[in-house]
């Protein structure tokens, strides 16, 4: 009976163990790919979260293009006088944009700059220098500059940045406006990244961030870094794109505390855990079934062994009562003597 028991007892061990085992395998073999999953789904979630970012930032300069465009329509009919106090109240709306210029044509050699000399004096004339820098601008984007013409003649407006020369991590935006005259001119914004990052997209990367990511924006060549955390330290970004509008400047994300890698093995390590917990649980429940089955084996056999015996006691005065009973009904006995001491025989 122990034998059998034993036998019942090491099959519900293996029938427990052999899934808790497949199980702890399938998951330390399936890591890798459970990685690339939940990678891919971070990574796809990040990518939502950096092209939200830099369609707000479209957005915004989108919206300063239409601005500029009706403010020199309104600057063109101007009295000279007025234009320094319009001009000033202008850019106090915009405190990252530091200047605008206009050009008839990409070979136009008297471009016409908005913004500010170099002593901080207002000035909207063909100022030599900046006037042969953008100049040369144009000229390098030639090929870009006639695409933006082809899209306005299409009825879209196109906003594109381009490279620049200047050493003071200013950014040029181009695009083409069309004058109340019909003629079409070529504007560019000449934009203060970092200033943008701090008045513009601080508070979006802000809002998106919610403590659960850290977004920056940051230019490597210049070891500038701004966080939606407010930590000016340069840190590692897991993900990151070019910002649109400054090719020179990237967007990048990453989670707080933990990288995916982290969460996937965190995540495998807690389904292993609780596999293995799971086993003992059922190990223990296998032990309670195998003491509850012993029990009743125990007292199986004690009550298998009492009827024995009992049988075994009541069988041989039984069969001595039998036995004379058979003499007396034969009447084998003939002396009467002996037939009361038959009738009389007690049991010891």
């Amino acid at each position: 009976m122990n034998k059998t028991v034993k036998k019942i007892v090491v099959i519900l061990i293996v029938l427990i163990l052999l899934p808790a085992a497949f199980l702890t395998i399938n998951e330390v073999i399936s890591l890798n790919s459970n990685e690339e999953v939940i990678g891919r789904i971070y990574s796809n979630q990040l990518d939502a979260i950096l092209y939200s970012v830099n369609q707000y930032s479209e957005d915004v300069v989108s919206s300063w293009a239409s601005r500029i465009d009706l403010f020199l329509d309104e600057v063109s009919g101007m009295n000279e006088e007025k234009i320094p106090v319009t001009v000033d109240s202008f850019y106090n709306q915009f405190p990252s944009l530091l200047s605008i210029f206009v050009a008839d044509s990409i070979n136009d050699t008297h471009i016409v700059l908005l913004g500010w000399d170099e002593n901080d004096n207002y000035f909207s004339v063909d100022y030599s220098k900046f006037n042969e820098n953008f100049n040369n601008l144009l000229l390098k984007n030639e090929a870009l500059i006639k695409r933006l013409f082809t899209y306005k003649q299409a009825g879209y407006r196109k906003l594109e940045p381009v490279e620049t020369d200047s050493s003071g991590g200013e950014s040029v935006i181009l695009f083409i406006e069309q004058t109340p005259e019909g003629k079409k001119r070529i504007t560019g914004m000449v934009i203060d990244p970092k200033e943008f990052t701090y008045r513009i997209l601080s508070p979006k990367l802000q809002e998106i961030a919610q403590q659960e990511f850290v977004i920056s924006v940051f230019n490597p060549a210049e070891n500038f870094q701004f966080n939606s955390s407010i930590d000016f330290k340069v840190k590692e970004v897991q993900q990151s794109k070019a910002l649109w509008i400054f090719p020179n400047y990237s967007i990048g994300i990453s989670l707080v505390g933990q990288t995916i890698e982290d969460l996937v093995q965190q995540r495998a390590i807690t389904n292993i855990l609780l596999i293995g917990l799971l086993t003992i649980v059922l190990l223990i429940g296998v032990w309670i079934v195998y003491r509850n089955i012993k029990k009743e084996v125990e007292l199986a056999q004690i009550k298998s062994d009492f009827v024995s015996n009992v049988s075994h006691e009541l069988r041989t005065p039984l069969s001595l009562i039998s036995m004379f009973s058979e003499t007396l009904e034969m009447d084998r006995i003939k002396s009467e003597e002996k037939k009361k001491e038959n009738l009389t025989y007690k049991i010891a």
